[in-house]
């Protein structure tokens, strides 16, 4: 027998040896090799190693008693990230703003405008640091042209600095954009890094637009918690994100779709001995699956 391919077998890879797999799955017996899936929470004993692979899957739930004109809320598993910046979305100007808000279209300059609430504290933040960082203020609606460009004074300069990745300043109270601007391979680098959070939060690691499910394992005085980015909506019923595939499973014109995570699906820890899975999320998954060294406890 063949050490390499009882190692497969170990591994779940089929191999044409009836006596390695066999080997292969007395091997995963006892070593602790298993699959757990159902409702959350789930209860396994570990090794304290990580899980070899998991998948959550979406849920969809309807609350209210909606008029016949109006749709019930819909909702599906996931709770919106702190980053407001949703880069898909986005209003991109080839465009420069003077100090005194004149707006000027030129081809080597990126003006990114991003809606926000009057008032507010905000924190901006990147993941480099640059030496041109401009954010201003918009008070209208109006949508430049090339030949008009923007009233004089229709926007109001907030800061201007160098060298700097982050800036938290409060808008006005007749505050409806904020403009954040630089050259264009700048800007380009602020597409797939820019973040605009609520408060004084200074970026640490960074956190797509979008949703997230938090999974949460804690050993009943100890709890680690994962969070999983899953784009920019929630998972709806029969959608899942596959940690092992890393990829995020969307019905997509009734099709059931595989799509690029905003971020790497991250690897789940769990605690030795006994284990409580859960997930915070205001909608349950209608199932969870992990597979690793553990054993369920019933």
């Amino acid at each position: 027998m063949n050490l390499f391919d009882m190692l497969k077998a170990d591994k779940g890879i089929p191999v044409s040896d009836p006596m390695a797999r066999l080997w292969g799955y007395q091997y995963q017996q006892k070593h602790g090799v298993s699959e757990i899936s159902g409702v959350p929470p789930l209860h396994f004993t570990s090794r304290g190693e990580h899980l070899l692979d998991y998948r959550i899957y979406g849920n969809t739930v309807q609350n209210g008693t909606p008029a016949p004109e109006t749709p019930a809320e819909v909702q599906g598993v996931g709770e919106q990230t702190e980053n407001l910046f949703d880069k898909d979305v986005a209003v991109v100007y080839n465009a420069y703003i003077t100090r005194g808000g004149k707006w000027y279209y030129a081809n080597d300059s990126r003006s990114i405008r991003i809606r926000v609430k009057p008032n507010t504290q905000y924190t901006l933040s990147t993941e480099g640091i640059y030496t041109i960082f401009r954010i201003l203020e918009m008070q209208s609606d109006v949508v430049p042209t090339e030949q008009d460009g923007f009233p004089q004074m229709s926007s109001i300069l907030i800061v201007f600095g160098e060298n700097q990745s982050h800036y938290t300043f409060r808008t006005s109270e007749n505050a409806k954009y904020i403009v954040f601007q630089s050259n264009l391979s700048v800007v380009n680098n602020w597409l797939n890094e820019l973040m605009l959070v609520e408060g004084n939060s200074i970026r640490s690691d960074y956190i797509p637009y979008g949703y997230k499910i938090a999974v949460t394992v804690s050993d009943g005085m100890n709890a680690v918690t994962t969070p999983v980015y899953i784009g920019s909506e929630p998972l709806y019923l029969n959608e899942y994100v596959s940690y092992g595939e890393q990829q995020i499973y969307k019905n997509i014109n009734g099709v059931l779709t595989p799509i690029e995570p905003p971020v790497p699906i991250p690897a789940i820890t769990t605690a030795r001995g006994e284990n409580i899975l859960t997930t915070e999320t205001t909608v349950q998954p209608s199932n969870i699956w992990i597979k690793g060294k553990i054993k369920a406890i019933n």
